[in-house]
């Protein structure tokens, strides 16, 4: 089955250069890349309601397989001018810690884009790689939020592995100056709301390429060199 998937790719190779040097190059990124995001979960219910000043809520995970984070998303929920909510995603693989160990944060969302009722997702650029065997969370606050009582309406992306929706006591809010989550909100006070869940965040992740897809992508390579010197006239 490798060889004969070897042979496609060098005709793959051998058929492009007669085209032109880019549509190779295209070509061979498409087999390897062209992966559609997949939410960490989808919401499948109806809220039982969405209280007020909930707080800062959280979506912790592991995974059962290398991932790329490409989204992160905010449910805006009766947002005014005055809010700044922020998406943080933490390494929460040691426990909740003040300060925590924060991967990154979207800054301040609230600037004019965001839509109410809807979950809003923000590309975070360059992709963050999260690795299998350890635990990370999501976190967003909810000046309201959507409220749950079960979450047997939920669905997860098939590489979601454990999860816990989890909820602060407290908040005091964001430091808008760095942005970053306030450093004086109290992470060790947040439990997970089993079986209910409060939603304000999510996010959008592809799958980590194998290694033997780099290896087929270095074999293509190797292949396309070879075909090219001997199109030119250089292999003797």
């Amino acid at each position: 089955m490798l060889l004969m998937f070897l042979i496609k790719i060098m005709r793959f190779i051998n058929n492009s250069i007669r085209r032109s040097g880019v549509a190779i190059v295209v070509g061979l990124l498409s087999i390897f890349t062209s992966h559609a995001d997949t939410n960490a979960f989808d919401v499948n219910a109806v809220p039982d309601s969405t209280p007020a000043a909930t707080g800062l809520v959280g979506f912790e995970f592991t995974l059962n397989q290398d991932i790329y984070l490409t989204q992160l998303g905010f449910y805006a929920q009766s947002i005014n001018g005055g809010d700044a909510p922020h998406v943080a995603l933490l390494d929460v693989t040691s426990g909740q810690f003040n300060p925590p160990n924060v991967l990154y944060d979207t800054g301040n969302l609230n600037t004019g884009s965001l839509v109410d009722g809807a979950m809003n997702y923000f590309s975070v650029l360059t992709p963050i790689l999260l690795t299998m065997g350890n635990t990370y969370e999501i976190t967003a606050p909810a000046y309201f939020a959507q409220q749950f009582d079960s979450t047997a309406g939920f669905s997860l992306g098939g590489a979601i592995q454990t999860i816990a929706y989890e909820k602060g006591g407290s908040w005091n809010g964001w430091d808008a100056g760095n942005g970053v989550p306030d450093q004086i909100y109290d992470y060790t006070d947040q439990s997970a709301t089993s079986p209910g869940a409060y939603i304000s965040a999510d996010f959008q992740y592809t799958p980590a390429p194998e290694p033997s897809t780099y290896a087929l992508l270095g074999m293509g390579g190797l292949a396309f060199t070879f075909l090219r010197r001997r199109k030119a006239g250089l292999i003797f």
